[in-house]
């Protein structure tokens, strides 16, 4: 048998974010979100159970880093990524 998803890695930001963590909360599931140096107070991060610095830089260094992403959701033990529009 698979395991059940039970926390999940939202890699967005923004509306989009959002709108995956509501959903995800509607089905009780963990939310688990990334954002930048400069992004920790944004609502993405302030209303998810638990959120990640990507550090600063471009897109290339942060949203768009799969090594890093990946890094993360093994420390973070998420069951899966959900890319927003990625």
């Amino acid at each position: 048998m698979g395991e059940k998803v039970k926390r999940i890695l939202i890699a967005g930001r923004g509306e989009i974010a959002l709108r995956v963590m509501e959903t995800c909360q509607e089905k009780n599931l963990e939310c688990v979100t990334l954002h930048t140096e400069n992004e920790k107070d944004l609502p993405h991060v302030t209303e998810a159970q638990e959120s990640h610095c990507l550090g600063a830089g471009p897109l290339g260094e942060t949203y768009l880093n799969r090594e890093k992403i990946i890094a993360i959701a093994r420390k973070t033990r998420v069951c899966a990524i959900h890319p927003c529009y990625g």
